[in-house]
């Protein structure tokens, strides 16, 4: 074993020397021989056995090599920080001018509509699940004379085609997607799965773009694409420089949080769009206390007119139990829907929770046909065949 030590030109040892053995022993079975001023080789003696080794330590003259600053040291981590503290002031600074919401004003019961504002839509805006968004969809469609629901048996719901030409731009897209792709007369729960799948994506895409579209929500794209190149140059930099462990791993995993949490809240609300979700928000509160508030007749033509915001809320049970009594008093016979089945007959619907259970159960049905067809497809991606 041997080995050199090389110090810069100009430079001469004051002393050098080695210790042979394992950790800690001061062994001297080597020697040495100084080549030049600067440099001086060390040789072993005898072979090492596992464990042992070679220990060298040398010095040199004072003043020959230039003191290291504290800016030396730490430069690199300086630098690393200093990145960090850049990222968190653009973040801070954006997040403050961009993407704190207005103002929310006082959240009162609403009885109507607020407008412009389908049940998708405000479903969207209370994020309601995707099936619930569906579901008032498909419902409103029906409402407006663009479906009618025939329950064929417990376990399977029919939908026959309608007259589109009263359907708002959420329930025609429904509408195209169920009937029209298709050219098909009626889509059945059990049989035609992929219409409904069709029209749940649709649905999502047009509920995505209408609140987005800086009429409700701004997202402020530009600001997070501008984060995005921030953060990747800081981190490529970062990687070229030196710093110690403690602080990349530091300023890594505090970029990492502050970058997720930027995405998160840089989008807001625009004045407009505020005041729609406090409206969208009190006709909740309505529908949930509407029996208590009293505050419009309690009529079948309301109970049509909000049953789509009770489904897209997941209040349909609050709402149909609120008019049981009315419409049977009534003699509610509404023309969208019928049932093949004896058991589910129109009247069956005014009694006893029948409505709600036939809603809950339209839904539960519609969702298992989705998920069905949307594993069958999932499963099928995955294969393959000789």
């Amino acid at each position: 074993l041997s080995t050199t030590v090389t110090i810069p030109d100009g430079t001469k040892f004051t002393e050098h020397i080695a210790y042979t053995g394992e950790s800690g022993a001061k062994g001297e079975d080597y020697f040495s021989k100084q080549t030049a001023d600067n440099a001086v080789t060390f040789y072993a003696t005898r072979p090492f056995n596992s464990g042992e080794n070679m220990t060298i330590a040398v010095s040199f003259t004072k003043g020959s090599q230039k003191e290291l600053t504290w800016w030396d040291i730490w430069r690199d981590d300086v630098i690393i920080w200093s990145l960090f503290a850049f990222c968190v002031l653009f973040c801070l600074i954006t997040w403050i001018r961009e993407g704190v919401d207005p103002k929310k004003p006082t959240v009162i019961p609403q009885y109507t509509v607020p407008k412009g504002i389908n049940p998708a839509l405000a479903g969207r805006i209370m994020d309601a699940s995707e099936n619930n968004k569906l579901m008032a969809t498909i419902l409103s469609m029906v409402l407006n004379g663009g479906a009618k629901i025939n329950r064929v048996s417990e376990k399977e719901f029919r939908l026959e085609r309608g007259d589109k030409s009263n359907l708002d731009t959420f329930s025609e897209t429904a509408f195209g997607k169920l009937f029209e792709s298709s050219h098909l007369t009626q889509v059945s729960t059990k049989d035609n799965e992929k219409e409904f799948v069709d029209a749940r994506s649709a649905v999502m895409t047009k509920a995505e773009s209408e609140y987005g579209n800086g009429k409700i929500y701004e997202y402020n794209s530009g600001y997070t694409l501008i984060a995005a190149v921030i953060f990747i140059a800081c981190g490529i930099v970062s990687m070229c420089l030196e710093s110690t462990d403690d602080t990349f791993w530091l300023c890594s995993i505090g970029a990492v949080a502050l970058a997720v949490w930027y995405f998160c809240v840089i989008g807001k609300y625009t004045i407009g769009g505020i005041k729609t979700f406090a409206e969208v928000e009190g006709l909740k509160m309505y529908i949930k206390t509407a029996e208590e508030l009293r505050m419009k007749e309690m009529t079948p033509e309301h109970f049509e007119e909000l049953l789509p915001y009770a489904m897209v809320f997941g209040l349909e049970n609050k709402w149909c139990k609120q008019f049981e009594e009315i419409l049977a008093a009534c003699d509610y016979k509404p023309d969208w829907y019928e049932s093949s089945d004896a058991n589910y007959r129109v009247a069956s619907l005014l009694h006893h929770g029948g409505m709600n259970s036939m809603m809950r159960s339209f839904s539960n049905e519609t969702e298992s046909s989705i998920q069905s067809y949307e594993s069958a497809h999932s499963s099928s991606g995955g294969s393959w065949s000789s």
